[in-house]
């Protein structure tokens, strides 16, 4: 995930995925020793540039859909939409109206809908969908540091490029070797 205004560590430094979605998402592993992995990097573009709508629309940034200059943060409110998902599958925004809506109007607070989820998670998650990308946490890091603050969350992570290197070796990309050597040129500026 590219990163925003605030840095540009990660992985894909300066890069953007432009389709987080539950489809291009892999868990690997259970407990916690699970792992997610993104994968389908066909729609990625460098940071900064406007680049028209990509994506998928219930998961799209707004920023995204008005084809304006995108950063990290855009994935950010992607990988928003699909937590708000998972926590509340019904609420979702499915028809082109509803997601209309949703780029302008902010979805009801998951906690409020479902008095069980957690308030902290719920207002992580709401930050992630922020309209406006300046509200949004700067950058993946911060997000997932803010995310390890909230009660009960207990988040590891290990070296960029040890991640990178089991993403290719364990085929979730092999197939494409265009893919392949596109996140293997952007690792090599990982700096561990």
């Amino acid at each position: 995930v590219g990163q925003g205004s605030g840095g540009s560590r990660g992985l894909a430094r300066g890069w953007v995925h432009r389709d987080i979605k539950p489809k291009n998402l892999l868990v690997v592993g259970r407990g916690t020793a699970a792992l997610v992995r993104l994968i389908d990097f066909g729609l990625m573009a460098p940071a900064g540039e406007a680049s028209g709508s990509a994506g998928t629309l219930p998961y799209m940034a707004p920023e995204v859909a008005r084809g304006a200059p995108v950063d990290g943060r855009a994935d950010l409110y992607s990988l928003g939409m699909v937590l708000y998902e998972a926590l509340l599958p019904d609420d979702m925004a499915r028809t082109v109206e509803e997601v209309a809506r949703q780029l302008i109007e902010r979805p009801p607070l998951p906690s409020r809908v479902n008095p069980v989820i957690p308030t902290g998670l719920s207002e992580f998650v709401m930050r992630l969908i922020e309209p406006d990308p300046k509200d949004r946490f700067a950058d993946a890091l911060a997000a997932s540091e803010a995310l390890s603050r909230l009660p009960g969350m207990r988040l590891g992570r290990g070296p960029a490029r040890a991640a990178t290197e089991r993403l290719l070796r364990a085929g979730a990309v092999s197939h494409r070797s265009r893919l392949v050597r596109k996140v293997r040129r952007m690792a090599k500026v990982v700096k561990e």
